[in-house]
């Protein structure tokens, strides 16, 4: 009976129903989260732009359209690259290597660039900038020294 007393007693208080609930609810959603980014990191989709880019590599290659076994294979060649890529990503493969790192950075730099478009100065305006900074460009006076030697 004092056990029946003691749940009933745990039970009955709102702090204890309510943490209960509130574990309830915290461990259902973990498990939809989970099962929904499981399903995220597991799917592969393989976007038009891609195909296209495939296509095209493949054709420059070979200077042909690839038939569609060869399309078959190049697809699953990406989805294994895909793979591969993704699970040394989730393993940190990539983390404190300094290979990976310069070739970030100069991917990062080929973007950039592409975003920057630089004018090219015209004639006039290179003569202007030349004008404004004769100093940079003139030369200074040599002179030079030879030896020459005489025999006697």
């Amino acid at each position: 009976m004092m056990k029946n007393g003691l749940a009933r007693r745990i039970l009955g208080d709102s702090t204890v129903r309510f943490l209960l609930v509130g574990g309830i609810i915290f461990f259902a959603y973990a498990q939809v989260q989970s099962s929904i980014q499981d399903n995220e990191v597991t799917r592969i989709v393989v976007q038009p732009e891609y195909l296209e880019a495939i296509v095209d590599n493949f054709s420059s290659k070979t200077l042909r359209s690839p038939t569609p076994r060869e399309m078959e294979g190049l697809v699953q060649g990406a989805i294994a690259n895909e793979v591969l890529y993704r699970e040394a990503v989730k393993l940190h493969l990539a983390d404190g290597d300094e290979f990976v790192r310069r070739r970030l950075m100069k991917k990062m730099e080929f973007i950039l660039e592409g975003m920057v478009q630089v004018d090219q100065p015209d004639q006039y305006q290179l003569q202007s900038y030349i004008d404004a900074n004769k100093e940079k460009f003139l030369k200074q006076e040599r002179i030079t020294f030879q030896h020459v030697f005489l025999v006697v």
